[in-house]
């Protein structure tokens, strides 16, 4: 087509003498909102006219049109090579390459899903106790007052309001505003003593608690109980203590659990986000996966004895007589079986206690050369010995050798969900933020679809849940309907990637914008019955 026949404008991207890389002079006209398709064999210059010229001119031109202060931190951008180009609008390119390789991005990550999931949950969720189960949250100080009175009617408890916990000092201030106050004693690490004459030692860490009233939970005391509840309260900052005979009960009109008597974290998106310390699981730090010794890597071969090197790191100690070899021979003696036997052979029991060792002392007697001498402890066995020195040193050569006898499992505590448990325990329409995650793009939008929310969480979640279909449906348009939200983003493959990206770009609502699509999102996908075209959406 004739560039000089047609006026750019908003109409036409209008290219002339384009010669980046292999081009040679290239002249044309491309319509906009339109599906353009650059097509021909491979070196005959789609990419250079695609990326290397049209994106990279709209590209540089945006930048260019920032102030010189911005333009400082985006570097210099260098003009492709071309006689003109005209109507050219904003180009967002979406290439066909891995999303990230960070271990702790997801398919919710990168299209933004889990951050509108975080703050759902933290505004709408339903918060349960993670240790029991029952429904948490504030309770009010006649709420409280109502649970003290059913939990120790006809019983006498005493009150106290927690001050310090395991802190130095000798709180002299303290203990004179509570004299003023008219407080007669307080608890200090677990025994009640009068104020008056009371030394603290300054250099150890002490608990301190006052002592708030002294009482039979009976009618004629209901008023009093009231009020002490509310003065407990009051002086030990929304938390109290009952003290009844030698047990210890804790209230609170924060978030907590009056069953199990713990305080429970006041719900905020960063308690849902697995890259927060708040939300993170202690033990795998919110990867979901820990590097666990793997018995098929220790013992490969088990038609091998131990002789002839069944277990992999004990085959150079076997080759010589050492201390070790000595040691191992006073395993096979304690134990009762013979270092020759191959490894399936072995009984059951014998095999458990070699790589996971055993909770009960072992009598092993050591010989070297002239000295003798006996152990008399839990063997510690080969799988749990490596794993912790993994765990344990700092050296990456020692680290890489521990390496070949390791494989990735999910972490034990979180099961894999990247979350602590008390995350886990908030619930919206029966549902946790890893059971979300867990769930197909597909399974997810359909739970939104059907999702009822009541009350000020209707006010709140509203705009919410349509967002997060929004989302989820732009994912469906372009085909992914079969991925989990939690679905490492190192484990996407390039199409995929590509797709997610184009969803977002999608569900930007971005308008008179040129999309530079890569290869493989030009044509069909076929998914068993069906087939989606990736221009299904056309542009504004």
């Amino acid at each position: 087509m004739d560039p000089t026949k047609r006026t750019a404008g908003n109409e036409y991207i209008e290219i002339t003498g384009a010669a980046e890389h292999n081009l040679k002079n290239i002249d044309l006209s491309i319509p906009k909102r339109h599906f353009v398709v650059f097509s021909g064999v491979s070196g005959s210059g789609k990419s250079s006219l695609a990326f290397d010229t049209i994106y990279a001119e709209g590209r540089r031109r945006y930048v260019e049109s920032l102030s010189s202060y911005a333009r400082q931190f985006l570097g210099q951008m260098d003009k492709p090579r071309y006689d003109a180009i005209r109507g050219l609008a904003p180009t967002i390119a979406i290439e066909q390459k891995k999303a990230t390789s960070n271990p702790r991005s997801t398919v919710g990550t990168i299209t933004e899903i889990a951050d509108y999931l975080r703050v759902l949950f933290a505004r709408c969720g339903e918060q349960h106790c993670h240790k029991c189960g029952r429904r948490a949250g504030r309770s009010s100080p006649q709420e409280l007052v109502d649970t003290i009175r059913a939990k120790f009617a006809n019983e006498r408890i005493t009150f106290t309001a927690p001050l310090f916990q395991d802190r130095k000092g000798e709180f002299r201030e303290t203990l004179q505003a509570l004299q003023a106050q008219g407080f007669l004693r307080v608890r200090l690490n677990g025994e009640i003593a009068r104020i008056d004459g009371l030394k603290i030692p300054p250099r150890s860490k002490n608990s301190l608690e006052a002592v708030v009233d002294r009482m039979k939970v009976d009618e004629e005391n209901s008023i009093r109980l009231t009020e002490a509840v509310e003065a407990a309260l009051r002086l030990g900052d929304d938390w109290l203590k009952v003290l009844h005979g030698n047990e210890e009960h804790v209230y609170s009109t924060e978030h907590a659990c009056t069953e199990c008597e713990i305080g429970l974290p006041e719900p905020a998106p960063q308690l849902f986000s697995f890259n927060n310390p708040l939300g993170m699981c202690d033990t795998c730090e919110g990867i979901g996966k820990r590097m666990e010794a793997d018995p098929k890597k220790v013992v490969p071969d088990e038609s091998l004895s131990i002789n002839q090197g069944a277990v992999v790191p004990w085959r150079k100690v076997l080759d010589r007589a050492s201390m070790s070899r000595s040691y191992i021979e006073g395993i096979a003696e304690a134990l009762g079986f013979s270092l020759d036997t191959p490894w399936r052979e072995l009984p059951r029991d014998i095999r458990k206690k070699l790589l996971y060792g055993t909770s009960e002392n072992v009598e092993i007697s050591v010989v070297s050369g002239s000295r003798r001498w006996k152990s008399n402890r839990p063997l510690e066995g080969v799988l749990n010995r490596y794993a912790r020195l993994f765990r344990e040193t700092r050296s990456s050569g020692t680290r890489m050798f521990y390496m070949q006898f390791m494989s990735q499992a999910d972490c034990p505590d979180c099961n894999g969900t990247r979350l602590r448990e008390e995350a886990r325990a908030f619930l919206t329409g029966g549902k946790n933020m890893a059971e979300l995650s867990a769930m197909t793009v597909s399974e997810a939008w359909h739970f939104f679809e059907h999702l009822k929310l009541e009350g000020n969480a209707l006010v709140v979640g509203t705009e919410l849940v349509k967002e997060l279909k929004n989302r989820l449906r732009f994912l469906l348009d372009v085909g992914l309907e079969y991925l989990t939200l939690d679905r490492a983003g190192a484990t996407l493959s390039g199409g995929e990637s590509q797709r997610i990206r184009l969803a977002s770009q999608l569900g930007s609502e971005l308008s008179g914008v040129t999309y530079v699509l890569d290869e493989p999102s030009i044509g069909l996908h076929s998914r068993g019955q069906r087939q989606v075209a990736f221009h299904a959406r056309k542009a504004p």
